[in-house]
């Protein structure tokens, strides 16, 4: 009786790849579970997109839980002056479709000018003036904010050519983390 060697090497492969192949899939598993559970947007930095005439300013944005007021600054770098209509802001959450521009809780304020000219939404009067490179704040009551969540939401702001009367609107988004 003869016997033939044989040499099990695809065995051994075999082996090998369902050992680590079930390794693997548990990873993928695990890190899954991982992503799908954990919020990593708190990580991310504040930010402010602005198109048009309009620039954000995100390294100075904030929002607090404590009393639900959200502030954004923005530049104004149009060649001619412009009024800014505060009636005209639309401030939206992403998440919850809740708006934070109702009447009294919207204010607008050019603070490049010496007397510091803030107008309330609803108040008289309801328009503001700004030149290229004024800085302006929007602040805003937006409800109930929980602190170490992120608010998120779309931004218009029109704006009115102070010499042909022409309205344009400058609109992006906010990311802020709640504090």
């Amino acid at each position: 009786m003869a016997f033939k060697k044989t040499t099990r090497k695809a065995q051994a492969a075999i082996e090998f790849l369902m050992t680590y192949g079930w390794m693997l899939l548990v990873v993928l598993i695990v890190g899954a579970l991982i992503f799908s559970f954990v919020d990593f947007g708190s990580l991310l930095p504040n930010q402010i997109t602005l198109n048009n005439q309009l620039q954000g300013d995100s390294s100075v944005m904030l929002a607090r839980s404590s009393d639900g007021r959200v502030s954004v600054l923005f530049t104004y770098a149009g060649a001619r002056a412009t009024q800014i209509n505060v009636s005209n802001i639309e401030v939206v959450s992403v998440i919850s479709g809740h708006t934070c521009n109702n009447a009294g809780n919207l204010n607008l304020t050019n603070i490049d000018v010496n007397s510091a000219n803030s107008i309330t939404k609803g108040g008289t009067p309801d328009t503001l003036a700004f030149t290229n490179g004024q800085t302006g704040r929007v602040d805003m009551n937006c409800g109930n904010l929980i602190s170490g969540d992120v608010f998120e939401a779309s931004v218009k702001i029109p704006y009115t050519d102070a010499r042909t009367g022409i309205t344009q609107e400058s609109s992006g988004s906010i990311r802020i983390n709640v504090q």
